[in-house]
């Protein structure tokens, strides 16, 4: 009985509806623009990277900028991080969607993500070792949860991580 129970549970949680995937949620990365910056004493990376979110679900998601960060792959084939925004501390609360873009249900958007890097040049970190790699994004997307869900818990919006396509940062 109790092993019914928690598969219960993990369906309902993973899904909108029980028969709504979460598959039916992306990002893709569709342009960039890359500029790097050396003036011997600084170096200064900005990309700006325009994001595909597309929503097949049968509700609206919402995309909040400050869940967002890029990983980068290294040499064993790991994804490590790279960079995120500042804010990501300051996150909604779990009862409101203010502030975030709305997605409605069957529609795409789309979003620019700025990142900005620098340090002294010769110093160790990602603004001093250059573009080449291979990167992704992963991007929080947050949904409301079925009213059932609402009231027996009191919480009204979930999130979930998406990651996109695998791309390259050229200048």
């Amino acid at each position: 009985m109790r092993a019914v129970v928690l598969l219960l549970v993990a369906a309902l949680v993973s899904c909108r509806s029980a028969t709504e995937p979460v598959a039916e949620l992306s990002a893709t990365v569709v342009r960039q623009d890359v500029t790097l910056n050396d003036d011997g004493s600084v170096r200064r990376i900005d990309v700006t990277l325009q994001l595909s979110i597309d929503n097949r679900t049968s509700g609206p998601v919402y995309y909040y900028g400050c869940g967002i960060s890029l990983e980068q792959q290294d040499v064993a084939r790991r994804w490590e991080y790279a960079w995120s925004p500042l804010c990501t501390l300051t996150g909604p609360a779990n009862t409101t969607t203010d502030g975030m873009l709305m997605i409605p249900a069957g529609e795409s958007r789309e979003v620019s993500v700025h990142l900005l890097g620098s340090g002294e040049s010769g110093s160790e970190g990602w603004a001093s070792d250059g573009l080449d790699g291979t990167y992704r994004l992963r991007v929080s997307i947050v949904t409301t949860l079925p009213d059932f869900w609402r009231k027996a818990t009191g919480v009204e919006l979930t999130s979930q991580l998406l990651t996109t396509n695998e791309f390259s940062l050229e200048q």
